[in-house]
């Protein structure tokens, strides 16, 4: 095999690790000199907060307008073997939440942690202009069921520390575990965001989509399903595990759509920080009218669990 040495620490790696737009040595030496910048190490410590403050406009996924830079410095592109891409959330330097469904398999085979990338603080579906991280580990929740959509949370651990910049942050999860009276009078406002199809069965979008959400009751949430789907999927929707968002009508609202599994439901709180309330899930009856996401506050022991039993952050 072809190798080259990091010029840090000596360390060899294959060749085609090189200008692959993924950082595999530690001083980025295997990523300089292939016509792209050198990323700036700017750390800031504080979660939720967005270092770029852009326009939010109201305007939907399904049909929706395109997120500026910098405006979800949280979200991350999760890329399955090249050929699936998916939503994630960064929640630490070292991990990124997203939906177990997204690393299913891919022509009857199981998805390893060498499968999958990781690229963050960019706005296009092909990473470029982002970082690119390699994933060392994947933890599905072990109660996940890919036929109801149940516990459909996913942590990816990387092989090394994601670079905080102005267009990369972590998000703050929530502090409430198992509030199951979660309403929009708790915050200012709540937004999802995706590259996935603005429209039934349609392509996904090249360039990352927001949309301004309502969070919906749980009596709500099940009307929706029940009219919007012509199976009865209501029973999959957990009260403590699932939380819905969208605009409660029989039009096409602010929803998620076809490719948007592991991305975020995100709330902004009164004192301006944003936390991720949800992560989009391949629920049996989601559509592009409902969405349906995994209630993140229903796993925060599963997450600080896999910390404590791993210690990694």
């Amino acid at each position: 095999m072809n190798e080259k040495p990091c010029r840090e620490n000596g360390k060899c790696l294959p060749t085609n690790y090189f200008c692959d737009g993924i950082r595999d040595c530690l001083d980025n030496s295997d990523e300089t000199n292939c016509g792209i910048g050198i990323f700036v190490v700017v750390v800031f410590l504080h979660c939720g907060m967005r270092m770029v403050q852009p326009p939010l406009r109201s305007t939907n996924i399904v049909n929706g307008n395109q997120a500026p830079m910098g405006a979800w410095p949280w979200f991350a592109i999760v890329k399955v073997m090249g050929m699936r891409i998916c939503g994630g959330v960064i929640v630490s330097y070292l991990s990124v939440m997203t939906s177990a469904s997204c690393l299913g398999t891919i022509y009857n085979q199981p998805i390893s942690a060498e499968a999958v990338a990781i690229f963050v603080g960019t706005n296009k579906m092909d990473g470029s202009s982002g970082q690119g991280i390699r994933v060392s580990k994947i933890f599905i929740h072990p109660d996940f069921d890919p036929s109801s959509g149940m516990n459909d949370i996913a942590i990816l651990q990387m092989d090394h520390s994601i670079m905080f910049d102005d267009n990369v942050q972590s998000i703050c999860l929530p502090d409430f575990v198992h509030d199951r009276n979660l309403s929009m009078s708790q915050f200012k406002s709540c937004y999802i965001a995706g590259f996935g199809a603005n429209r039934a069965g349609g392509p996904q979008s090249k360039v990352l989509l927001q949309g301004r959400v309502n969070l919906l009751s749980h009596r709500e949430c099940i009307s929706h399903l029940y009219n919007m789907t012509t199976a009865p999927f209501k029973q999959y929707v957990n009260y403590t595990t699932h939380i819905c968002a969208g605009i409660y009508s029989n039009s096409y609202g602010s929803n998620m759509c076809e490719g948007d599994e592991g991305g975020p439901l995100m709330c902004e709180t009164i004192t301006s920080k944003w936390v991720l309330v949800g992560i989009s899930t391949r629920h049996p009856g989601q559509s592009c009218k409902s969405s349906v996401f995994s209630r993140v506050s229903s796993f925060i022991p599963f997450y600080t669990q896999l910390k404590v039993d791993t210690g990694f952050m």
